[in-house]
């Protein structure tokens, strides 16, 4: 008999680890006349985090909006500046992406787990991602580049 697979408890208390300071430090900055954005993205990690524990594909899809909210804050922050938006992206991103392991989705879904790009909340972020990466590159590659002054 195999063994049946078990919720990612592991990836939801590092998601909640990163989420409920957030929700704090969030809270915070908006009080102080900043973005809603970190406090919202707490609260998605947070509600994420929960249903993960709880072994409920909604924790993977919360986190799938997550990703959404965090592309779109992103470039209305920063616009298709590489750097900046990357550095604004990378660690939902890369936590997207282990959500997306076939580990996570054995214990969201059981054995019987949908192939990933059935799943239509990875249809539109996979979509959305090459939309922003690509505009991303097309900007790191189309930047005019001011030299740097010599130095006599």
């Amino acid at each position: 008999m195999p063994a049946t697979p078990r919720s990612p408890k592991v990836t939801a208390v590092l998601i909640a680890l990163i989420g409920i300071p957030m929700i704090w430090y969030g809270g915070d900055l908006m009080l102080l006349g900043g973005s809603a954005y970190y406090l919202l993205a707490g609260v998605l990690m947070t509600f994420s985090a929960i249903e993960l524990w709880r072994g409920e594909p909604r924790g993977f899809h919360s986190f799938a909006i997550l990703l959404l909210v965090t592309l779109g804050w992103a470039v209305y922050e920063a616009g298709t500046e590489f750097w900046l938006v990357s550095s604004r992206i990378w660690i939902v991103g890369f936590l997207a992406l282990w959500l997306c392991s076939g580990v996570v989705r054995r214990g969201l879904w059981g054995l019987d787990y949908p192939p990933l790009f059935s799943i239509r909340t990875v249809q539109v972020c996979a979509a959305a991602t090459v939309v922003v990466v690509s505009a991303m590159q097309v900007n790191l590659f189309t930047d005019n580049v001011d030299p740097i002054d010599q130095i006599q």
